[in-house]
């Protein structure tokens, strides 16, 4: 398990092949119909993800996230979206259309005392032998750490009030 230090969250790294990268986190308050929806409501988004969010929240919907000031824009589809459940998407930068798209899926479950979530995140796939892959690997986990934290403070000052 490694500890986000800005946080002093828990991000569990699951080990897998490397083929793809596995995460685990505990949300503590707040219960996965709640988490879900900071996946999947622009107004949420913007709050730990990017600055602008656009979202057809239904299976078979896409959603674009920006950052216009690095002129950044990340687009997929959503393959399965189910309630605070689970939800699998693709993903794609607009400015690295030599990479492969990639699928990302949140699994949400409740923690079984009742007091939260647990997020299980994968996001692959990757080809160990392709120049380049095990670099992007590292970076959208490092990335993740970091917006793993993100979201976990916001939902916490969420419940804070």
């Amino acid at each position: 398990m490694s500890i986000s230090p800005e946080y002093g969250f828990a991000v569990q790294e699951v080990d897998t092949p490397r083929d793809r990268l596995e995460l685990a986190a505990e949300f503590e308050g707040v219960f996965p119909a709640e988490l879900f929806r900071y996946w999947t409501e622009p107004e949420l988004l913007t709050r730990w993800w990017s600055k602008e969010a656009e979202v057809a929240a239904e299976k078979g919907g896409g959603y674009h996230l920006s950052w216009p000031n690095m002129e950044w824009h990340l687009r997929g589809t959503y393959h399965t979206f189910s309630p605070g459940k689970l939800l699998v998407f693709t993903w794609r930068w607009d400015h690295e259309p030599h990479t492969p798209t990639r699928v990302v899926t949140l699994d949400f479950q409740p923690l079984e005392d009742g007091s939260g979530t647990r997020l299980h995140l994968t996001h692959g796939y990757y080809r160990e032998h392709v120049p380049g892959e095990m670099e992007e690997r590292q970076g959208h986990l490092e990335g993740w750490h970091y917006f793993l934290g993100e979201l976990r403070e916001v939902t916490q000052d969420a419940i804070k009030g």
